[in-house]
């Protein structure tokens, strides 16, 4: 996994809501109905955010240091901070019984796809 951390300026709004923009990335944004929720909102908006960039092909800008990142819009600055999974497939040799091999063909099942369908719910994740 890799760990991101990037500045985001939090301004507080009239009704106690927050907008979050990130120093380093423009187009990604997001609010929370109070602080606790902003900072929730905000380090999913990066992971989603980050995510499809990767899986896309592109590269993640870098991230302005904290202690450089000045607010602009009368907020405050926090970091966000999240995690990527690295989703690069992997090859990896499994054995199954002849006739188990034989019934997926039949089926058309994708031994990748159960494989990870059974693991993602094996190990809890997404």
């Amino acid at each position: 996994m890799k760990k991101l951390v990037y500045p985001a300026e939090f301004i507080k709004q009239d009704d106690g809501s927050y907008l979050v923009f990130f120093v380093d990335i423009p187009q990604c944004m997001t609010e929370g109905k109070d602080l606790p929720n902003a900072l929730y909102m905000a380090e999913d908006c990066l992971k989603t955010w980050a995510q499809a960039m990767v899986d896309d092909g592109f590269l993640l800008p870098e991230a302005t240091s904290g202690e450089n990142a000045k607010p602009t819009n009368g907020g405050f600055i926090s970091l966000v901070t999240t995690e990527l999974k690295d989703a690069k497939p992997v090859i990896k040799s499994v054995s199954l019984p002849h006739w188990m091999a034989e019934e997926a063909a039949k089926a058309h099942l994708s031994l990748s796809g159960v494989l990870q369908e059974a693991l993602t719910q094996k190990l809890s994740v997404r």
